[in-house]
């Protein structure tokens, strides 16, 4: 490996991935971990961790350590500064700590049952990479010059802690072990658990470890720990000018591989781009035809300097993405590349300022509706989210039930190999329903969340984070409906087979001839699409505005943002909020609830002055029941090709060309 004592470089995470398997193995005794920079709020560097955890005799022990070390490090106040062998080494010695206070609570398992570990610490700010493992799961590191995986260079940064080598020996031996060539048992000198052999267990009477033909046999006099639980630590310095595959591995896989095997089918697989779900699949699963083979796990972790040149890969990397010169950012980012595709244009930001330049000039000389995409910007799309769960909301819990319903008979619609483009993907709570079943029916599909707040995206996104599906994969869109439908009508992206979901019924903020239109602008002939929309079809009133108007005041919140964003973009003195109301009203004839903005006196706005009670239109949601759907189709050239309704009057309807 080349030196690298120098850098002190800012590094991106091009991509995680996670796959464990059962092999010839009746349960799974692995876990792993994976934690990305969001998880440690509070720090001045970009972190990231990642573990692996073998159990044996059961899977107690690993389970108990994946979880409580991963609680334990990110409270860690040495982590907080930067020691991070010492993090690891007390999170490990406190794990301990509540195994054996769980044995004594009545957990026999911790005695006589253990894991081993494999953790990896990356600060991604400063290129500095901490290792440790305990026993026999490793951390393999591949080295490549650019982009160019064939001048890999492959190191494993862990040790095989093994009673056989000879420091091992000298600790068992001094602790009042000795080796003999009985046959049995298990082969450990180092790990968590395994209670039995540490004190004060150790002592309570004659105990004895082995492994293949050797076994430990104990003189109770003697004090110390047969078993130890100190990880062997090792400290990286990355290059910012190189690229790095880290994976990190049960025996499962070393057992069957050989190092550079695994290093060089990880990058091999990279370059032919797969992402890292995959292709840590891809390794466990050629572990898993081993004979007799044992549960295989692997984490991968893909890492580029940044001087590396290419920052961002993806699995479509359309052409105006891969040229394009980076915007400013106002917002501090993580130094973590999300699957997340900027799409937008360069003239967006400056439309939605034209736009509401126009409604304001409007309201001045009448009545005017402010730009919609007002709404929607980060702080909005979390007030949306809150009203998702306000009781009176009926809209969500309703789509919810027919998603959990019918999940299966949707996901036969759509193919293996095609792309799930969701328009407006807020909160995920509601398409993680269908991915679950797309990936018990193993479908291979790509799913893509499209949304303008790169920051919503990839909070959402982490709630399916690499490991959570075995077939499906999800990315981000961070652009409007404008800049989503351009992206789709690419050549690369038009020749595949596309599902386009607009759940929530967000149709229903579009007046119903533009609703058509902007349905019928995504299935074009060529463009080898189908929809999934979901409508709201209830016209009662009071159900209506009880939703849109809960007494806890959250819809309100979220409308009244649209005031504080036109400050932010116009000025913060625009709108006076203490001077403007936000009221919602039942349009019968219409068949919708239109919310709008009300000043509760004169106020002057763009040098005018617009009376007490003029109102001007924030939102507009109408509501579709049997012939607004027919004609909804019509007016879109639209087919129904199956449907599904709650008893509400809530719809979901499959869409395709006739």
């Amino acid at each position: 490996m080349a030196d690298a004592s120098n850098s002190t470089s800012t590094f991106t995470l091009q991509g995680v991935g996670a796959s464990s398997v059962l092999g010839s193995k009746p349960n799974q005794e692995d876990r792993y971990t994976v934690l990305l920079p969001d998880e440690f709020s509070g720090h001045t560097d970009s972190l990231a961790f990642f573990a692996v955890y073998d159990g044996h005799a059961s899977d107690k022990v690993a389970e108990h350590a994946s979880k409580n070390i991963r609680r334990l490090l990110t409270i860690s106040k040495e982590l907080r500064q930067g020691n991070y062998e010492s993090a690891i080494e007390q999170a490990i010695q406190a794990e301990e700590k509540e195994l054996l206070q769980g044995f004594w609570a009545g957990e026999e398992l911790y005695a006589v049952a253990g894991s081993t570990a494999a953790l990896v610490f990356v600060n991604l700010t400063r290129g500095i990479l901490v290792v440790a493992n305990l026993r026999d799961s490793h951390v393999l590191l591949g080295e490549a010059d650019g982009a160019d995986h064939t001048s890999l260079r492959v190191e494993r940064l862990t040790t095989s802690h093994k009673p056989e080598h000879a420091g091992e020996r000298h600790r068992i031996e001094s602790a009042g072990g000795t080796l003999n060539t009985d046959s049995g048992g298990l082969n450990i000198s180092r790990g968590l658990g395994d209670l039995q052999y540490k004190l004060p267990l150790k002592d309570i009477g004659e105990q004895s470890i082995s492994g293949g033909q050797e076994k430990v046999c104990v003189e109770p006099s003697k004090k110390g720990d047969l078993v130890s639980s100190y990880p062997s630590f090792k400290r990286y310095t990355l290059q910012s000018n190189r690229r790095y595959f880290l994976a990190l591995t049960t025996d499962g896989v070393t057992n069957t591989m050989d190092d550079e095997t695994i290093m060089h089918q990880i990058a091999e697989s990279k370059h032919e781009g797969m992402d890292a779900d995959r292709v840590a699949a891809k390794i466990t699963e050629k572990a898993s035809k081993a004979p007799s083979s044992d549960n295989a796990t692997c984490v991968t972790v893909f890492l580029d300097g940044h001087n590396l040149c290419k920052m961002f890969e993806s699995v479509v990397s359309p052409p105006q993405v891969r040229g394009r010169v980076p915007r400013v950012q106002t917002v501090a980012r993580p130094a973590v590349a999300t699957n997340i595709i900027d799409i937008r244009s360069d003239e967006a930001e400056t439309q939605l300022r034209h736009s509401l330049e126009e409604s304001i000039h409007a309201a001045c000389h009448g009545e005017a509706a402010m730009p919609e995409l007002l709404l929607w910007d980060e702080k909005g799309l979390r007030y949306f989210e809150d009203v998702t769960y306000a009781p009176s909301y009926y809209l969500t819990n309703e789509e919810i039930g027919l998603l959990e319903k019918h999940k299966y008979q949707i996901a036969e619609h759509i193919p293996s190999g095609s792309m799930l483009i969701e328009l407006g993907s807020g909160n995920l709570r509601k398409i993680k329903i269908l991915l679950d079943a797309l990936d018990e029916l193993g479908r291979e599909v790509d799913y893509f969340a499209l949304d303008v707040s790169y920051q919503e995206l990839h909070r959402t996104l982490s709630i399916v984070p690499p490991g959570t599906f075995r077939h499906v994969r999800c990315f981000g869109l961070l652009g409007t409906y404008d800049d989503g439908r351009d992206w789709m009508h690419l050549p690369e992206i038009r020749s595949r087979s596309k599902t386009i979901l607009s759940l929530g019924s967000t149709l229903g903020s579009f007046q119903r001839p533009e609703a058509a239109d902007f349905l019928a602008s995504f299935v074009t002939p060529e463009s080898n699409s189908s929809l999934l929309i979901g409508l709201d079809g209830c016209k009662d009133a009071d159900r209506v505005l009880a939703a849109y108007n809960d007494p806890e005041g959250i819809n309100r919140q979220f409308i009244k943002h649209g005031l504080e964003r036109a400050n932010e973009i116009l000025g913060p003195d625009t709108f006076d909020l203490d001077k403007w109301a936000v009221i919602g009203r039942w349009d019968a004839a219409q068949g919708s609830h239109n919310q709008y903005y009300l000043p509760s006196e004169d106020v002057s706005l763009a040098g005018k002055t617009i009376p007490a009670g003029r109102r001007i239109l924030a939102v507009k949601s109408h509501k579709y029941d049997a012939d607004d759907r027919d004609a909804l189709c019509r007016r879109a050239e639209l087919a129904v090709g199956d449907a599904w309704a709650s008893k509400n009057q809530y719809n979901l309807l499959y869409l395709e060309k006739p």
